[in-house]
């Protein structure tokens, strides 16, 4: 026996406000999952301090962190390539590494750019798998052109400056000039991020 139109129309509407709520809650759930890692990320940045390293639970990879706030940016982050790297450093200790979520790590910028102690050059890292080459930026015209920032530049000790091979590409188009120097840029140079606010003791 046919319903009556009424009846039928009721049950439409009511179909419609099920599917309405129903979308609306799971807007609002996932709103407050992205909300939630986003204030779980924010505190564990609070927690982290310049020379600090972090890795995330299903990933290996070791990252440095410099506290230096940059557009969306809470500082600078460097990969440290191999064990071999992390053991020159006698004050990074394994049982330091503080595990922290993927949306922490994501909020530091990676950076690749080193130079030396008492070395004027700077260099672009490149990995290859386990171990790395090191480019070097032969002038600020190029640094520049590249995108970079004069504060995403750590100081590494010349130990493991030495152990990346020396590559030949280019970063950008090359131009003239006698490199990125120590004294011409000194005012930029001095406050450079190092691996640690801490002395090296494996230099």
């Amino acid at each position: 026996m046919n319903q009556p139109l009424v009846g039928q129309a009721a049950k439409k509407k009511f179909s419609q406000f099920l599917s309405a709520t129903l979308a609306f809650t799971t807007t609002v759930s996932l709103s407050g999952f992205a909300l939630m890692f986003a204030l779980t990320a924010s505190a564990q940045v609070a927690t982290l301090s310049d020379g600090d390293v972090v890795k995330t639970a299903g990933n290996p990879d070791v990252y440095i962190v410099k506290m230096h706030p940059h557009g969306q940016y809470a500082g600078w982050k460097r990969l440290i390539l191999n064990p071999e790297v992390f053991n020159l450093y006698g004050h990074l200790k394994w049982s330091n590494i503080k595990t922290v979520s993927q949306e922490t790590v994501d909020a530091y910028h990676t950076s690749a750019l080193v130079r030396g102690e008492n070395d004027p050059k700077v260099y672009v890292l490149a990995p290859n798998g386990d171990v790395g080459t090191k480019t070097w930026i032969t002038n600020e015209a190029e640094f520049l052109a590249a995108g970079y920032d004069w504060s995403q530049i750590a100081q590494v000790n010349n130990k493991e400056r030495d152990m990346y091979t020396t590559g030949s590409q280019p970063v950008v188009t090359p131009s003239t000039g006698t490199g990125l120097s120590l004294m011409a840029h000194k005012h930029r140079l001095q406050c450079l991020p190092r691996i640690s606010q801490q002395a090296m003791t494996a230099m």
